[in-house]
């Protein structure tokens, strides 16, 4: 069919969405419909009309609409269309109709963190509370997955046939225990989270399969055989929804060996130092020579820590390939270090002997000070007013870091689990002795060395505190939790540096604008009553 002229048709379209917004629905419908019939690849006048089935009531017309339109953009740009869709029928209580949406964002988007935001509320509102509750920790459940997806169930059919694949298998550590003693309370109680006398730790090995594919985003990693089977064992998160998906971008090749590092999590400080960075360790333990690698796969290589951990690891930097440019590879050789994040005491013993040495602990002359003062106020400068507040915080950290320390660490730079009264618990811990300091001001070196040399840390959960690995034996530490979210990760991590360990509850304020109370529990700012805190630390004989 001959088009007409795409200024004529685009004006129609233009016209035809004026009308729908000023409420004339008839006169709307009717410019649509004029304008496909001049060209049928006309999205923008299938996307009106397609909302104007909607506002009519007409739910399966306007979806097939919607959906037309759809099929006439991009296959980057369709995501976020069908996340918009899936909002519009949630909004008018089609609720299965939403989730089908959804899943198809998600399918072309692994990790859109508001799909699974909307899908949580969706499923909260039909009162699956339990698959809810998995969608607001980004896991896509997959009973879900195939009942609103053809191309999962077939994948899902297919892997009820025993699946073998050929993939060399290195044993590292065999499994093992981690023995723990619960933290020290004023009243000899302890919560439930930290009662385990024992952790169950996994084996560790290195696999190394030729012709392998594998996908790593922030929630997801998926590896492959060369015949195209899933590898359960060394992947995690929505591995199904990569299983299944015909819509992810095509891997790019890589020739030669590939180490495959990325982790789930593992652009963060936490899951690069205790996850990611210790599976270099098992590339050596394994007996492969670092130097015959050809590529290193790692989340990401955009933040100081990340680049100068692995400068320090002898990791080149032309061997990068970072996943959050390239999520989706082809190896000709993929070598997989395999560990739970909760790797056992030889975990800690890696970090400590690659980076305690390296982390100048001597003390700062006056000529470093100064230097740092100027390099700390451009940066804050940089980032804005918030980051300026904070600066006389962020300076302080610069003391000499030879001397033993009381280190409170500040979160007033993070956007959430902040102490909102933080500056009077400050005034009252500097009474006592204590430095402020802000970790993310801090080049990972100076981070070793400030908690190597500190004597008592207290500090709100977040990242920094993955630091504790590299503390002395006997160092105190307080850690301040919102009673909404309690993970002990930091108090295992301390059994293995030998931390004497105490925790405090604060209060949480309730999220403004949360659709669910589950949707950002973990997130939610804190406030402290300082004097129990205080009732604490002299409890702990600070």
């Amino acid at each position: 069919m001959k088009q007409g002229n795409p200024k004529n048709i685009e004006q129609i379209a233009d016209n035809a969405e004026i009308y729908y917004r000023q409420g004339k629905l008839a006169s709307a419908a009717a410019l649509c419909q004029e304008a496909i019939k001049i060209n049928p690849d006309c999205y923008p006048a299938y996307k009106t009309l397609g909302d104007i089935l909607l506002a009519e009531g007409k739910i399966k017309p306007g979806v097939r609409a919607h959906t037309r339109a759809i099929a006439l953009q991009p296959e980057p740009e369709r995501a976020n269309s069908y996340w918009q869709l899936g909002n519009i029928l949630a909004e008018i209580e089609e609720f299965y109709g939403a989730i089908a949406c959804y899943i198809q964002a998600l399918q072309r988007q692994p990790d859109f963190a508001s799909v699974y935001r909307d899908l949580g509320n969706t499923l909260t509102k039909l009162g699956l509370n339990e698959e809810a509750s998995k969608c607001y920790r980004q896991k896509l459940p997959l009973n879900l997955l195939v009942q609103f997806s053809q191309s999962a169930k077939d994948w899902a059919t297919s892997c009820q046939y025993p699946q073998r694949h050929k993939m060399t298998h290195i044993p590292i550590h065999p499994p093992g225990k981690l023995y723990l003693s619960p933290p020290k309370t004023p009243d000899g109680k302890v919560l439930g989270h930290f009662c385990l006398s024992e952790l169950e730790l996994s084996e560790t090995f290195v696999g190394v399969l030729e012709n392998a594919r594998a996908w790593a985003s922030y929630y997801t990693i998926a590896v492959f055989t060369s015949e195209n089977k899933l590898l359960k064992k060394v992947s995690s998160g929505n591995f199904e929804l990569i299983a299944s998906s015909p819509h992810l971008p095509p891997p790019r090749q890589l020739d030669g060996t590939v180490a495959f590092l990325s982790v789930r999590w593992g652009s963060t400080y936490f899951h690069w130092l205790s996850d990611l960075l210790p599976r270099i360790e098992l590339l050596r333990l394994s007996g492969i020579d670092l130097a015959d690698i050809d590529f290193f796969v790692v989340n990401s290589h955009d933040f100081s820590f990340q680049k100068e951990t692995l400068s320090q690891l002898g990791i080149p930097k032309t061997k990068i390939i970072p996943s959050s440019q390239f999520p989706h590879i082809q190896a000709e050789r993929l070598a997989i270090p395999f560990l739970h994040y909760r790797g056992g005491q030889w975990v800690a013993d890696f970090l400590r002997r690659e980076f305690l040495p390296k982390s100048g602990i001597e003390e700062f002359s006056e000529t470093r000070r100064l230097s740092l003062e100027q390099d700390l106020l451009i940066d804050s400068i940089c980032r804005g007013s918030t980051a300026h507040q904070h600066l006389s915080i962020a300076i302080d950290r610069v003391s000499p870091v030879g001397q033993s320390q009381y280190i409170y660490i500040s979160r007033s730079q993070a956007g959430m689990r902040r102490i909102v009264n933080e500056e009077k618990l400050i005034d009252a811990l500097v009474l006592l002795g204590f430095q402020a300091i802000v970790l993310e001001s801090m080049p990972f070196s100076e981070q070793v060395a400030t908690l190597a040399a500190a004597q008592v840390v207290v500090a709100p959960h977040g990242g920094g505190l993955t630091n504790l690995a590299f503390c002395r034996p006997g160092t105190k530490v307080v850690e301040i939790f919102s009673p909404d979210y309690i993970n002990g990760c930091y108090w295992l991590l301390g059994h293995q540096v030998g931390i004497e360990y105490y925790y405090f509850l604060g209060e949480t304020l309730e999220a403004k604008e949360a659709d669910s109370p589950e949707q950002n529990r973990g997130d939610r700012d804190i406030w402290v009553d300082v004097p129990s805190l205080l009732d604490l630390l002299e409890f702990a004989g600070v």
